[in-house]
């Protein structure tokens, strides 16, 4: 349920064409981050670490789109593993880059409310690019 209301109040606060433009990764990762796995209970924090390490990972793309929607998985992988893995992968990317500062989750919040891009929203709180951030992810696995 915390999942599903994570989504509810994003979509509820932020402005109506904000959302949809909103990359379905970070959409899904902080519900997944904030239910604790909710979403993707068919694949262990370590599963998805070593699924990473073998090139097997969601795009963490820098938007949305209105007309195409993007949804976060992994592809070349069943339909039944490749949602649970990429939300667990996005969870843990979430984590990441909140581990120094729990209140950045926050603040970017506040700035996609406030209808600011979700690249530069991103940058401005995080310090660096969406791909930079996901390559110290990696990094660091």
């Amino acid at each position: 349920m915390t999942h599903e209301l994570s989504h509810a109040h994003l979509q509820q606060w932020m402005p109506t064409f904000r959302y949809p433009k909103t990359p379905s990764w970070f959409l899904e990762g902080v519900a997944t981050f904030l239910s604790q796995g909710g979403g993707a209970e068919a694949v262990t924090d370590d599963e998805a670490r070593a699924e990473i390490r073998r090139g097997h990972h969601f795009t963490p793309v820098a938007e949305g789109s209105l007309l195409f929607p993007r949804t976060v998985k992994v592809d070349d992988l069943p339909v039944d593993r490749a949602y649970p893995l990429a939300y667990r992968q996005a969870s843990l990317f979430i984590e990441f880059l909140l581990v120094n500062d729990p209140a950045q989750l926050a603040r970017i919040v506040d700035r996609l409310i406030d209808d600011k891009p979700f690249p530069n929203a991103f940058a401005e709180t995080f310090g660096r690019s969406i791909e930079e951030a996901w390559r110290d992810f990696v990094a660091q696995l």
